[in-house]
């Protein structure tokens, strides 16, 4: 299951990070960031994301990822489902 985990974590992150409108991943969350780094990543207009979550659906053979993030997502016309 890590390897599962970790195999969606970097094609997704890595891959769609910048495409999809964001400037920074904190994959294991912003409580281990320093107090003033913290002060200094709120301040700026940076977008990210700082909670990450995988979920095994067993039942339909995916896996569930959620984010959270800053602001909102960026989906470029070409990543969307055509009709």
């Amino acid at each position: 299951m890590d390897s599962a985990r970790d195999l969606i974590h970097n094609d997704l992150l890595e891959t769609l990070c910048e495409k999809i409108g964001f400037d920074s991943v904190y994959s294991r969350g912003i409580v281990g960031v320093g107090e003033e780094e913290l002060r200094e990543i709120l301040k700026s207009d940076e977008n990210f994301i700082f909670n990450i979550q995988y979920k095994a659906n067993f039942q339909k053979g995916f896996w569930e990822v959620e984010y959270l993030a800053r602001d909102m997502v960026i989906i470029p016309p070409d990543m969307t489902v055509g009709k």
